[in-house]
């Protein structure tokens, strides 16, 4: 046996092959858990949006001095 045979040329190369066990394997399948959906009740009459268009006007504030500032350090 020399350069370019198809045998390999390590004696100790033994291929190995793997046998099934006689018993059937079982599958284990993930289980999902139930999830119930929850109604969340909803209120019949519209909300006030008078308390959130006062917040929203103040963070709209902070914002407006937050860009003023950050601008301002950047001109200096």
């Amino acid at each position: 046996m020399g350069e370019g045979s198809a045998m390999p040329t390590d004696p100790h190369h033994t291929p190995t092959i793997l046998q099934q066990s006689s018993q059937p394997q079982k599958k284990q399948t993930p289980r999902k858990p139930k999830r119930n959906d929850t109604q969340v009740p909803q209120p019949s009459d519209p909300t006030e949006i008078v308390a959130d268009e006062a917040v929203h006007k103040e963070l709209g504030d902070n914002l407006v001095r937050a860009a003023t500032t950050t601008s301002s350090l950047e001109a200096e």
